[in-house]
């Protein structure tokens, strides 16, 4: 019997969570969280891709490989 009460008590409190986040507040929370999220994703590319670009830039005054980088900076520069 005590194990039932027991059982009890952890639905009620885990049907009090579930409630709470399923409000309106916990949406508004997951949906700004997911803006930032994806904002960050976009800014952290950017990033990347500027490193990359600045790294390449460098390379290009290597004699054999130098036509190739110029040609990948002219394509990422068109937007290809």
């Amino acid at each position: 019997m005590n194990e039932d009460k027991e059982l009890t008590e952890e639905i009620k409190k885990l049907n009090q969570t579930l409630r709470s986040q399923r409000g309106f507040s916990g949406y508004v929370f997951y949906f700004f969280s997911s803006i930032i999220s994806g904002l960050g994703w976009v800014v952290g590319a950017t990033v990347m891709v500027t490193i990359f670009v600045f790294i390449l830039s460098q390379l290009q005054a290597l004699p054999y490989i130098g036509k190739i980088i110029d040609f990948i900076i002219t394509n990422i520069k068109k937007g290809y």
